[in-house]
């Protein structure tokens, strides 16, 4: 029976931590080591597992001072054993048959990767997303599967898949703080020769945890989707991918991230607004606005159309009226 390595980063979960861990120990395949690595947790979380470790072996804990869910992440990398890699994060919680039908699948299709279904728990509902079922999806044609299914999370979440070891060559990149699981799985997916994808629920996502990290972004990282975006052309350069629909929806997460940037540029001063703009217009962000320019509404359209020409005093003065009109008609709406 092939090994299995579970990497769980663990920080503040001391409300989930123990559902996510039982989940995982009371598998219906048992051949696994369930890699906790408690980043600086604050509250109970550490002892939740301190106490499930001494109960079951294959347990592995890991305690450090807090260095984001990437530093755990490549902590448990650097420890696994394991012939096979999942991912799961420790306030979600997996179905009895996760890892077998995972693992069932891997081997019997000969894949390097298996990417599964899901289902999302809110606190009075439950939404199941359903992962269409391919024999499998050969190299040359991942990347475009890839970013066709990119709202489904295929390549942006960890979770609700399994790695063969062989594929992992990479580890997380610590410096970014949104967007480093797609650039990992965008690695990873290059690496495979064969991906399979089944309609079969193996992962339990909480909605329910107002404190995950996911839903603490009030402001927009455009320095990190930015990486995200480059990368990916980078990499269809590589592949040597020419499909309009994929560069376009690469074109358009960059030009969409940047023009919501517009929105929220503080209130300094106009020449540090002015400086610090153009800093982030450069070539790769025009090139993507002259390729989805035809996207936007006649004032969005406007407000880059300034920034194709860098005429930055008024990219501000439109950004400034347009996010007002926005406001006002928000409030118009709820009253």
């Amino acid at each position: 029976m092939d090994k299995v390595s579970i990497i769980v980063p663990v920080f503040n979960v001391e409300k989930y931590i123990d559902r996510c861990i039982n989940s995982i120990l009371s598998q219906s395949y048992s051949n696994f080591e369930l890699i906790l690595i408690n980043d600086g947790s604050e509250d109970k979380s550490y002892d939740v597992c301190k106490a499930l470790c001494s109960k079951d072996r294959r347990i592995v804990l890991i305690n450090q001072i807090n260095q984001g869910a990437s530093s755990a992440r490549n902590k448990g990398l650097s420890i696994a054993s394991g012939d096979y890699l999942m991912f799961v994060d420790s306030d979600d919680f997996l179905p009895r048959d996760a890892i077998l039908n995972l693992v069932d699948t891997i081997k019997s299709k000969s894949a390097d990767i298996v990417i599964a279904s899901y289902s999302e728990i809110y606190s009075d509902d439950e939404k199941i997303i359903r992962i269409k079922s391919e024999e499998q999806i050969e190299s040359k044609n991942i990347f475009s599967y890839i970013f066709r299914h990119y709202n489904e999370g295929i390549a942006s979440s960890l979770w609700a898949k399994i790695y063969k070891r062989t594929v992992i060559s990479k580890l997380f990149c610590e410096s970014l703080i949104m967007g480093e699981d797609l650039l990992f799985n965008l690695e990873c997916f290059s690496k495979a020769n064969k991906i399979v994808c089944i309609d079969k629920i193996v992962y339990c996502y909480n909605q329910q945890n107002v404190n995950s990290l996911i839903r603490n972004y009030k402001l927009l990282y455009f320095d990190q989707v930015y990486c995200v975006c480059c990368h990916g052309l980078k990499m269809a350069k590589n592949l040597s991918i020419n499909d309009r629909e994929i560069l376009h929806s690469i074109y358009s997460k960059l030009v969409n991230s940047y023009f919501n940037l517009l929105l929220e540029v503080s209130d300094s001063r106009i020449n540090d607004k002015i400086e610090y703009l153009k800093s982030k217009t450069n070539k790769v962000v025009r090139y993507s606005i002259k390729n989805t320019l035809d996207d936007y509404n006649f004032f969005q359209g406007l407000i880059l159309n300034s920034a194709l020409k860098r005429h930055y005093y008024f990219l501000i003065i439109e950004s400034k009226v347009y996010s007002k009109i926005k406001y006002t008609k928000r409030r118009l709406i709820v009253k």
